[in-house]
Parts: C-alpha cells; sequence; structure tokens
C-alpha cells in the first residue's frame, strides 16, 4: 500500500532548509536549499519508516496538514496503525431534554 505524507520545507534564515515530515518526526533532513532539502527528504522517510517496522512501532497513518508537498511512500499495510474510528457525537450537543428522556430514571 502507498501513503502520502505531508512535507514542510523551512528556512532558518541562515542558510539551511529544512524537510520536515509532521506525521514522523523522525523524518527530518536539511540542506543548503530547497530542492536539495526535498530531493533528501524521501530517503529520511524511508530510514525513519524502516526503523518503526524494525522496533515494531507501528507506522502512523498521514494526516491532512498543511504543506509544500507529499512524498508517496510503500508500505506493509501490516505495519500501518489502524484508521481511527469515528467518534459518535463528536462535535455535536445533545439536548439536555433528550438525554433526560433516554435516561428512564
Amino acid at each position: 500500500m502507498y501513503l502520502s505524507y505531508p512535507v514542510t520545507l523551512a528556512d532558518d534564515g541562515f542558510g539551511t532548509v529544512y524537510a520536515i515530515c509532521p506525521d514522523i518526526p523522525e523524518a527530518m533532513t536539511y540542506a543548503t536549499n530547497r530542492e536539495e532539502a526535498a530531493g533528501k527528504v524521501r530517503g529520511a522517510l524511508e530510514g525513519a519508516l524502516e526503523l518503526y517496522r524494525q522496533q515494531g512501532r507501528a507506522i502512523p497513518r498521514p494526516t491532512k496538514c498543511k504543506a509544500d508537498f507529499t512524498v508517496d511512500v510503500q508500505v506493509e499495510e501490516a505495519h500501518v496503525a489502524p484508521a481511527p474510528r469515528p467518534r459518535r457525537f463528536a462535535g455535536t450537543a445533545i439536548p439536555l431534554s433528550r438525554w433526560a428522556a433516554a435516561a428512564r430514571f
């Protein structure tokens, strides 16, 4: 299976550009320009995912966050963390009258 991880490029103002993958903190690299940093981040991401596999850690699924670009990597589905289950009533309010009616005192 392929997963598409978001990557952010950040310039430190002193001539170094960092490529950061927010979902995999271990996948970070740097270079002297944006193109070189973008080219190196795939190797950093693949190395971090291999470390997760060797340590028996579940590989987190990519999130939808603001990014400069994404990197597609192939992973074994058995190592990927399960998708989060949707929460019932997440972000909704239940009127007290409805709750009390269902409580059956």
